[in-house]
């Protein structure tokens, strides 16, 4: 065995194994307390890792007869395949937070000039797992942008709305469409909610994405299956939150609104926005600190109970700032939304990395 802890398949002589053989890093083992001594390689490998690993590796392989041996992070043959470790293979399925950020640049020109409703499909046709929404869509979704110039007052709406794919606006490309909603971050009133909601996402998603599966899983030795389980954490609660974040909101500015008898400034939006921020720092501690005081190999609740508390002020601080930005410039409503999308995204793909 190596300085690495690596093991190595036995030779059929007495030759003695190659210690400058790379191996595989990065890998726990459990010594086995056995006395019997091992004679295979499969019963080298069993006394030297944990019940909880020997069973992934089973039902993943079929085998213990593994050189390497994988761990129990699915992205492992990844990592083993460019010869990096599992933390930086884990980056690459980051790299689609910085697509989503960028990607709203392109369409917003494509779906001014051509609707909403043709990009949209095409889309949902690049996805298949949206195969089905985009049967339903194609027939129950009609076009939301409206041309006034470019409407033929004989054709029924219906047609129009459902059956029409068709260029609706004839106004040639400009390359100003493409970068004009990152100008918005010249504005505060955009750029300062942009950059607290992006730290929250950042800490509140990314991050409670990333290390579940590097903490909660070698921490409780869970399998496949319980490691998805534990997702249903962050999906409750930005369910709750974006119901707190939604209606509190609403409720909130038209109550004021009664009071004082005019549309309230949007400024005043922002209180609620203290209730997301206090449980996206809450939640995060909880989850930290519990996943770090839990006992190894004892599957806790507490630290999902932290994830869905960050998740539901994640929610909220969505929610209010995003509107309140879009408040403060309501006709640049496709550009706001674009360029805070774009901010979040890029800090959530950067994040990982430091």
């Amino acid at each position: 065995m190596t300085a690495s802890m690596e093991m190595q398949r036995p030779h059929q002589n007495d030759d003695v194994q190659d210690a400058t053989q790379p191996g595989k890093v990065d890998v726990d083992f459990v010594e086995s307390t056995a006395g019997a001594i091992p004679t295979s390689y499969s019963d080298i490998v069993e006394s030297r890792i944990s019940k909880a690993h020997r069973d992934y590796l089973l039902e993943r392989h079929g085998t213990l007869e593994l050189d390497p041996i994988p761990s129990m992070d699915p992205a492992d043959p990844i990592a083993e395949e460019y010869n990096v470790t599992v933390q930086k293979a884990s980056y690459l399925t980051s790299l689609q937070i910085a697509i989503l950020g960028g990607a709203p640049l392109f369409w917003k020109p494509m779906s001014n000039r051509y609707g909403r409703r043709p990009i949209f499909l095409i889309s949902l046709m690049c996805s298949l797992v949206n195969g089905v929404q985009f049967v339903l869509y194609l027939f129950l979704g009609p076009e939301t942008r409206y041309v006034g110039s470019n409407v033929n007052p004989n054709q029924a709406a219906w047609k129009r709305e459902y059956l029409s794919l068709r260029r609706i606006d004839p106004t040639p490309f400009s390359w100003w469409e493409f970068v004009k909603p990152l100008t918005m971050v010249m504005y505060p009133s955009v750029m300062i909610p942009a950059a607290a909601y992006a730290m929250v996402f950042l800490l509140s998603n990314v991050l409670a994405t990333v290390e579940v599966p590097e903490l909660l899983q070698e921490k409780f030795e869970l399998n496949t299956e319980q490691l998805g389980m534990q997702f249903l954490g962050p999906i409750i609660g930005s369910v709750i939150g974006e119901q707190l974040g939604g209606r509190l909101s609403d409720l909130w500015m038209n109550t004021r609104a009664k009071k004082i008898q005019r549309k309230p400034e949007p400024e005043h939006r922002l209180w609620l926005s203290y209730i997301g921020f206090i449980c996206s720092i809450v939640g995060l501690i909880v989850f930290l600190v519990c996943t770090q005081e839990s006992a190894s190999g004892h599957w806790n609740v507490a630290p999902i109970i932290g994830i869905a508390i960050g998740a539901a002020g994640n929610q909220i601080v969505t929610t209010v700032l995003i509107t309140y930005a879009v408040d403060c410039y309501p006709t640049e409503a496709a550009s706001v939304g674009v360029c805070i999308t774009f901010v979040r995204q890029i800090w959530g793909f950067l994040g990982p990395f430091w």
